[in-house]
Order: structure tokens, then sequence, then C-alpha cells
């Protein structure tokens, strides 16, 4: 143990015995609280917690680093590689709000470190009194908390105030150094048993290969680039929709109220209330409330539902199972290509009935089926075309699911003939 961290903790150091100093941990508690209510004089007290967090975390750090050696100078196949603490910005003006819902007191950065194996990283993250810890895949995504969440999540260290100071816990339970040191480890050898990746037949010229950190560049930035594209199409479509609606009408009542012709209060009214379904529908369009608020089934049960009221197409809707709690963002993508796929049905097939079908195992595997009867279409051609006016909007959602990807196994396929209409299917599992 690093003579930092038997100093964080206060543990009896070499062959000392606890019982019999039985309140030296306590008295250093106590000790380093009143210091802590001398400082919050001066720095706020979560400054102090923060300044607490990282300093912990430096400490698990050095053990960590100490450990990884001993682990690979015991095998010399192994490779674990453990990174240097430092403070990373947190994306917050990049990730959308449906990606997290963050309080105004939201860490802006995180200090973390990781360690990273054959196909997972160890992930700790610190904050204000809290020291957070995760074991994700290790794939390519534009920033690690994007990587972070639901049952990656493998526990946290909390800086809770207690009648005897502030005191370092892990569930309502008091951390020790030993205890501390002992969670750390068992993941690091987790990371120490994963098997390698397997090799892929013959190679090129090694000398002639990009390595790893310019390839999760390059992956880093055609991912970028998708979302903004996907950004830009969405304000081109959002302005043609607004034109081509809602100011179109706004025009024609500002020609109504300057001419000569009066209209009548019933019949100024009516028109706004036209103005007003159509932003309504924009809005919903763009930012679905159904989705936020009632989750996935209920988002696309509304979508089928207004589609049924706007086209007369016969929707069908089949729901088995319980679906997971995915992230706000894959959440969000998923219903976009639902959402496309009905489009497609509604403006290309000519159909007179449209079925999704849900199905959600209890092993985390979900199922989205989008099925049609009408006309269908031959994908490869349409893809082939690549252009976007011809591309049924496949492109955005072949997008779609590489994005989810990030966050999922998922698989997109696409079926569709002139005898059979077309059917859509998305599958995606939480589990790997």
């Amino acid at each position: 143990m690093n003579d930092f961290l038997k100093q964080f903790f206060r543990t009896p150091g070499g062959g000392g015995d606890r019982e019999a100093q039985p309140n030296r941990e306590d008295e250093f508690i106590k000790e380093q609280f009143t210091t802590h209510q001398r400082l919050t004089g001066n720095i706020a007290m979560a400054e102090v917690l923060r300044t607490q967090a990282e300093e912990l975390a430096t400490a698990l750090n050095l053990h960590a680093v100490q450990y990884v050696k001993e682990l690979m100078a015991d095998n010399p196949q192994l490779h674990l590689s453990v990174s240097e603490p430092a403070r990373i910005q947190e994306p917050v003006n990049w990730l959308s709000s449906q990606h997290e819902h963050r309080s105004a007191d939201a860490p802006t950065y995180f200090y973390r470190w990781k360690v990273t194996g054959n196909t997972h990283l160890f992930s700790v993250r610190a904050s204000r009194g809290l020291i957070e810890f995760f074991m994700v895949p290790d794939k390519e995504v534009p920033h690690i908390t994007m990587s972070e969440f639901g049952s990656r999540f493998k526990g946290s260290f909390k800086l809770s105030a207690t009648d005897k100071g502030l005191v370092w816990t892990r569930g309502k339970q008091r951390l020790s150094a030993d205890q501390a040191l002992t969670f750390i480890e068992q993941f690091l050898d987790q990371l120490s048993q994963e098997k390698t990746r397997p090799a892929e037949g013959h190679l090129p010229n090694p000398a002639l290969m990009p390595t790893v950190e310019q390839k999760l560049e390059l992956e880093k930035n055609n991912l970028l680039f998708k979302l903004l594209n996907q950004q830009e199409e969405m304000k081109n479509q959002l302005a043609r929709d607004l034109h081509d609606s809602v100011i179109a009408d706004l025009m024609m009542l500002k020609r109504y109220l300057a001419g000569d012709k009066k209209l009548s209060t019933e019949e100024t009214i009516e028109i706004i209330d036209e103005v007003v379904v159509q932003v309504r529908d924009i809005v919903n369009d763009y930012s679905p409330r159904q989705l936020q608020e009632w989750g996935l089934k209920v988002g696309i049960e509304d979508l089928l539902d207004r589609m049924s009221r706007r086209t007369g197409i016969e929707c069908n809707f089949n729901f088995e199972g319980e679906l997971p709690r995915y992230p706000d963002l894959v959440s969000l993508h998923i219903f976009r290509l639902v959402q496309e796929s009905l489009n497609n049905c509604e403006k290309h097939s000519g159909a007179s009935a449209v079925t999704v079908t849900i199905k959600a195992t209890p092993g985390g595997t979900s199922t989205f089926t989008i099925s049609d009867n009408g006309t269908g279409f031959e994908p490869d051609a349409v893809q082939e075309e690549a252009d976007s006016s011809h591309s049924f909007g496949l492109e955005g959602m072949r997008e779609r699911t590489e994005l989810i990807r990030c966050f999922y196994p998922c698989k997109l396929d696409i079926l569709s003939s002139k005898e059979i209409g077309t059917t859509v299917t998305l599958v995606l599992s939480v589990f790997e």
C-alpha cells in the first residue's frame, strides 16, 4: 500500500494492531473535519470535496500502477496500460440534452484515469466528494462519458458527513484503505484475464499500417462528421417545414389583414389555430415529448397513431416483453430510425397497412421490426444511386445504427421487393 493512501485513510502502518489504537483513525477524521471547517471561511465546501476526491483518486492510481506492474511481471504476455490522472472536460456543449439531463451544478469536467486491457477498460472518474467506477468496452466513441452508463457502472466511493466528520463510504458502510484497494484490484484482475484479440490472418507491413491512435482519431472524426451532417440536414428540413407550412399560412393571413376584405374574428382564429397545430406537429417531430416523458413504447405508438389519422393507412402495433432503460441518445436514434421507416412507407410505398413489432427478451436483446405491404424497392439499386433525394433515408438509418453501435452491439437489416413490400429490422443487445 503506498504511503499516500496510508496517510489518506490513516490506517496503522506495518504490523500495527488496529484494535490497539481504536481511536487513531477517528481522531484523524475529526482533525480533518476541523480543518475543513476552517477552510470553508475562504474556500467553498464544494472545492474541499473536489480536492479530497481528486487526492484519493490519485492515491488509487498510484496503487493501480504498482499492481499492474506486478501482474505484468508475473505474465510477460499481458499488456495493461494505466493513464495519468487528469482533469478531462465534459462535452456539455456538444452532447445534446437527449443524452443526459444535466442539472445546473453538474460537473463540467471529471478528474479521470483509466486502465486499458485487451477488450475493455476500467474507467475511474472523480468529482466533488464522489469517485465512480465503470468497466466499459474499449470502443471508438467521441467521448468516454458516452460509454459510462447502466450495467457498466461498478460502484462508487462517497465522502459523507457524519458526527465524526467527513468519512469515505461505499454504500452505507465506512470505507477502509484495504477495502478500497481490494475493490480496485478485482477489476484489474478481471482485465488481466481477458483473452487477446484473435489474429486476422496475414497483415501488411506494420510500418505501413496506421497506429491505433490514428485509427481511433479517424473513427472519432468520422463519427463527429456524421453527427454534424445529421444536425445540418435536420436544420435544413426544419427550415423547409417552416417555410412550406407555417410561413406560407402567416403570409396568407397578412395579405387578408392588409386587404380590402377584412376577416372576421372567427376566421382569424381559425387560421391561427391551423398555424398552431402545424407548429406543434413540427415541434413534436423534432423534439418528441412522448418519447422524453413516456419512453420508446409510447413514443412509437404516438407515431403510428398520428400516421393513421393523417393518412388513413392501417397501422398496427405489437409489443412483447419489457425494454431495457436505454440512454436517452440511444432511445432517440431508435425512435428516429422507426420514424424514417414510417415516413418511407407513407411517401413512397403506396402501402395500405404497416406493422411495428417490438420484442424484448429477458436476456437483454431487443428487436424492432417495421413492415408494410407496399410496392417495395431494390435496396441495392437505391444504394448505388448515392443520391439523398432517392435514397429513401437509408444512409441516415445506417448512420444512426453506427451511432447506436457506440453503445451496444446492433444490426440493421432492410428486406424489400415489389412482391413482398418492405421490412426494416433493428436488433440490439445491452449485453456484450
